[in-house]
């Protein structure tokens, strides 16, 4: 909020500044600047890699945690990212968020549980997943399968 600190780091020397609020598409504008102004500009198309690389790493996790409760924001934190780049990187490389694509995770696991076993009940899959309420996950269930937690069984049983 105080443009002095920005005014006396150009000063000092700083090529440029980055607003957190403008954090993903400012930096990689800066970075840019600063790789061509060093002479450094083929390094710059390596910018884009290194986002899908971080989103193909953000999908292993998301691959091995399917049974537990996710949040970006712990991730990012972790992993020293800000959550909103976390978030693009991700979505460039999947095309969903990385929330959506967790939730479509865990409902293709409950899909898979009930192939195998029919009697699976809601409450148990609600618990297998960590989904705190099973009401919930009845209504993710059906937003994601266009079917209810019944319907998809009585499809099973009919041999569907």
């Amino acid at each position: 909020p105080d443009f002095e600190y920005a005014r006396a780091a150009l000063r000092a020397g700083a090529m440029d500044y980055i607003l957190k609020t403008c954090l993903p598409e400012s930096l990689d504008e800066v970075l840019l600047r600063v790789r061509q102004s060093l002479g450094l500009e083929g390094l710059a198309d390596n910018a884009p890699d290194a986002r899908l690389d971080t989103g193909a790493r953000l999908k292993e996790h998301l691959d091995r945690i399917v049974r537990s409760p996710f949040d970006l924001r712990d991730v990012a934190k972790a992993w020293g990212y800000n959550p909103l780049y976390l978030s693009r990187a991700f979505k460039a490389l999947v095309g969903v968020s990385p929330k959506r694509y967790h939730t479509k995770a865990k409902i293709d696991l409950v899909m898979t549980m009930m192939k195998k076993d029919h009697r699976l009940l809601l409450k148990e899959a609600a618990s297998i997943i960590h989904f705190d309420d099973e009401l919930y996950l009845a209504k993710v269930f059906r937003k994601e399968t266009g079917m209810s937690f019944s319907e998809f069984r009585r499809k099973l049983d009919d041999g569907g």
